[in-house]
Formats: C-alpha cells, sequence, structure tokens
C-alpha cells in the first residue's frame, strides 16, 4: 500500500470514527433534553392531581380532611425536587456535553485543513509526474525549472501537510482527554443527582404513609 492509499485509509478511519462519536453524543443531548422535558411534563400533571387528591380528601370524612394538607404538601415537595433535579441535570450534565459539541465541531476544522492539505500534495505529485512524461516524450518543450519548480512544490506541499497531520493528531488527542474527563464527571453528577432526588422521593412517600396511618388511629 503506498503512501497515499495509507494516508487515505487513516483519515478515513479517524473520521469515520468522530462521526460515530459525534452521533452518539448529541444522541445523548437530545435524550437528555427530551427526559427533562418529559420530568417537567409530569411534574404538571402530577400538581393537577395532587390538588384534586387534595379536594376529594377535604370532601370525604374529617379525618380525611385533616391530613389533605400535610398529605398534599408531601407531594407538592416531590414535584419540587423534581423540578431541582432536571435543572441540576442540565447544568451538570447535558451543558458540559453540549460545551464538548463545539470541541468536536473544533476539531472536524482541522481535519478538513489536512484533507486540503493531502489534496494539494496529490495534486503536486500528478503535476510532477506529468512534467516527467512531457521530458520524456517532447524535452524540447520543457521549459527552463520546469520539473525542480514542479519537485519544489511536492516537497512544500508534503511539509504543510506533515504540519497538518501533527496539528490533528495532536488536537484529536486533546479532544480525546476532555472528552473523557468531561463524560466521566458529567455521569458521575447524573447518577448522584438522581439517586439524591429517588432517595428523597423514599423519604416523602415514607412520611406521607405514616400520615395515612393515623387515619386507623
Amino acid at each position: 500500500m503506498g503512501f497515499k492509499d495509507k494516508l487515505k485509509n487513516s483519515f478515513e478511519s479517524v473520521s469515520d470514527k468522530l462521526q460515530t462519536m459525534s452521533s452518539s453524543l448529541t444522541k445523548v443531548i437530545k435524550s437528555a433534553k427530551d427526559s427533562s422535558k418529559s420530568h417537567e411534563k409530569l411534574s404538571e400533571d402530577k400538581k393537577e392531581e395532587a390538588t384534586a387528591l387534595k379536594i376529594l380528601m377535604e370532601e370525604s370524612s374529617e379525618k380525611f380532611k385533616e391530613i389533605s394538607k400535610p398529605f398534599n404538601e408531601i407531594f407538592a415537595n416531590i414535584e419540587a425536587k423534581r423540578l431541582e433535579m432536571t435543572q441540576e441535570l442540565n447544568a451538570q450534565f447535558v451543558q458540559p456535553l453540549e460545551g464538548l459539541v463545539q470541541d468536536w465541531l473544533a476539531l472536524q476544522d482541522v481535519i478538513k485543513e489536512e484533507e486540503k492539505a493531502q489534496k494539494n500534495h496529490l495534486k503536486a505529485k500528478n503535476s510532477l509526474e506529468k512534467k516527467h512524461q512531457k521530458f520524456e516524450k517532447t524535452p524540447e518543450k520543457m521549459k527552463p525549472g520546469e520539473i525542480d519548480n514542479a519537485a519544489t512544490e511536492v516537497a512544500n506541499c508534503f511539509d504543510q501537510l506533515k504540519i497538518k497531520q501533527e496539528e490533528k493528531e495532536k488536537v484529536s488527542a486533546e479532544y480525546e482527554k476532555k472528552k473523557s474527563t468531561i463524560l466521566s464527571q458529567a455521569l458521575s453528577d447524573s447518577i448522584k443527582i438522581q439517586g439524591k432526588f429517588h432517595q428523597n422521593v423514599v423519604d416523602d412517600l415514607v412520611d406521607a404513609n405514616e400520615i395515612l396511618e393515623t387515619l386507623n388511629s
């Protein structure tokens, strides 16, 4: 396999990998945002349910009327915590990942620059090859220094290509490192935030059950 083919395969491999990563990243962000919207909608529905339940309890026996207010406050507290959870997830999970998308886009610009340098190098090599063929067939039509100038252009394009390759490798490595750090922290925060919410819900439901048990006391 020649240098051109190796370079092409290397570029396509990196490009395909990054496109897959970006697709996964944007899907996670979209899913998280959709989940937040679902929680917000659920919270509104639960508030309506709690209000209707409070009225129903107040219309029932005196005991139900006595516990309706604290019972309603518990469910209102749960929904307040649900909204707090969505806000924290947005700040500590979604937003860091959205920032990562911008880094990914910046990396794509670097990759495009390398691709451009690759095309320029190939174009210069083809031009030099044509001049060699021209020299073999009609040397009298060659201008002074024509082949040397073409060879110099190939060398210059290759130097630029190497610079762009090194830049891509550097930016890609920085992106990978940053992605790993941000993803690790974002996942950790997400688990803690959701865990705290669900534990609070369990605690609140225990309190609600204790209030209900007073009906039988």
